[in-house]
């Protein structure tokens, strides 16, 4: 085995290279970002949140706890609001996406009001 892969810091996502075959036969190399860097770049509160919610948990200032409405101790934190990363529903990943599917419903229902 070789040496333990070194952990990147959160919010540093990959670059890739990826080749490229034009029309007239010629290839070329581009760099793309991954498509949690490109997330990242579109939603810089929520990586912040993300980003100081992890922190908060390996520093034992915040605690995961079960799921509030099955108690599955398997939790992702849901953040009804981004500025506020250590105030956050715990919920198991089904009842997280349907949070976030309730809170697109509401912003589009919002919108069109």
């Amino acid at each position: 085995m070789g040496p333990p892969k070194k952990r990147k810091p959160a919010g540093q996502g990959e670059l890739r290279e990826v080749e490229i075959q034009s029309s007239n036969g010629d290839t070329s190399t581009e760099r793309k970002l991954s498509r949690q860097a490109r997330w990242r770049q579109r939603n810089p509160i929520a990586a912040w949140c993300h980003s100081a919610t992890a922190s908060a948990i390996r520093r034992g200032i915040i605690e995961r706890q079960p799921c509030e409405v099955c108690g599955d101790p398997k939790t992702d934190a849901h953040h009804p609001e981004w500025k506020t990363p250590l105030f956050c529903q715990w919920l198991c990943r089904k009842h997280h996406k349907a949070a976030e599917r309730e809170l697109k419903l509401s912003l589009k229902c919002e919108a069109v009001s």
